[in-house]
């Protein structure tokens, strides 16, 4: 194999056997030469080695399987990590570490949303991009055209839904530690993030979330210092419609709408430190979401929406993760029988 350089100051240095210092120009370079065991076996043979590629295999993966969930979405696309995962994923199992790919994480799924997006954003990139992406997708599939790949199981496990409705991979494996359901919506009972993913792993509706949204928002809106009280009654207005009403609201309250909207934008351009400037950019974005109630939600949409709003609403004494725990829990408990 090459030699492997580190560059170190050789006065902190005192090189054991098999390793030699070499100086020059204030350079200062370790060499250390990997040499194979005797035997025949490398790193990759032994439990250790093995135990490591495999953490590093299922590390590369979810941040594809993530890919082709924003992909899906066409939010949070992060086309830079997953290139990085996509070539380091290739060279591993080039170099003979084992990929057993799920039915999401199929090397043919992962290649079709790649070229999916590249298909309806190649224009805006810049040049040489798309050309890099494809030799870098030929390769890939060349290299795992015998990766085995898991069948969907028949009935599955409470983490594969969590994984399986589009949320953010440290839902999954937060998810992995619980078999019991009610024990794992007690454990996120103060996580507004964590009530959504499950709402959404056990299909619970995006209406039905953006509701609670909604009405958190209502309070925190009604109780803002602000001077804006006109304004904030029309905020206050939409908001409780969208708690009742959801999706309907939007045909019912245009009027509603377009001030709130109005509002959003005038804050944003003015940068006005208002109490109801961030509550209104918030139910802007809701209004957004209830646009698309129609698709299949999108857990990390609603994430950042609960998120923001979890540190806006504690100012006002509104604790987002209670309101979604109670208006969502008798959906959950139905959706769990």
């Amino acid at each position: 194999m090459g030699r492997l350089r580190y560059r170190i100051p050789t006065s902190k240095v005192n090189a054991p056997s098999g390793m030699h210092l070499c100086t020059g120009d204030r350079r200062e370079t370790l060499a250390h030469t990997m040499v194979r065991d005797p035997a025949g076996g490398g790193p990759l043979d032994t439990d250790g080695g093995r135990a490591v590629a495999v953490d590093v295999v299922e590390l590369l993966e979810s941040e594809l399987v993530r890919f082709c969930h924003r992909v899906r979405h066409d939010y949070a696309i992060s086309l830079d990590r997953a290139r990085a995962a996509l070539v380091l994923l290739t060279k591993l199992v080039a170099a003979g570490v084992v990929w057993n790919a799920s039915a999401d994480s199929a090397p043919r799924h992962i290649f079709d949303r790649f070229v999916e997006l590249i298909t309806r954003a190649e224009s805006t990139w810049r040049p040489g991009l798309s050309e890099a992406l494809h030799a870098e997708l030929a390769e890939f599939i060349a290299v795992t055209s015998r990766v085995a790949v898991a069948e969907l199981p028949e009935r599955p496990s409470f983490s594969e839904l969590v994984r399986d409705s589009g949320a953010a991979p440290d839902a999954w494996w937060w998810a992995s530690q619980f078999d019991d359901l009610g024990a794992a919506w007690q454990a996120a009972s103060s996580s507004s993030e964590r009530l959504i993913e499950i709402a959404f792993a056990l299909g619970v509706s995006g209406d039905a979330v953006g509701r609670s949204l909604a009405g958190a928002l209502a309070v925190g809106a009604g109780r803002a210092k602000t001077k804006r009280s006109a304004q904030r009654k029309d905020l206050v207005t939409l908001l409780t419609r969208l708690q009742a009403a959801g999706v309907e609201a939007l045909v019912s309250d245009g009027g509603s709408i377009s001030k709130v909207t109005a509002l959003a934008f005038e804050m944003m351009a003015t940068q006005e430190r208002d109490g109801i400037a961030d509550l209104a950019l918030l139910a802007f974005q809701l209004v957004e979401l209830f646009r698309i109630t129609n698709r299949t939600p999108d857990p990390e949409r609603y994430c950042d929406i609960a998120s923001r709003a979890q540190r806006i609403l504690i100012a006002q004494g509104v604790q987002l993760a209670g309101c979604l725990k109670r208006d969502l829990e008798p959906a959950i408990v139905e959706a769990a029988r």
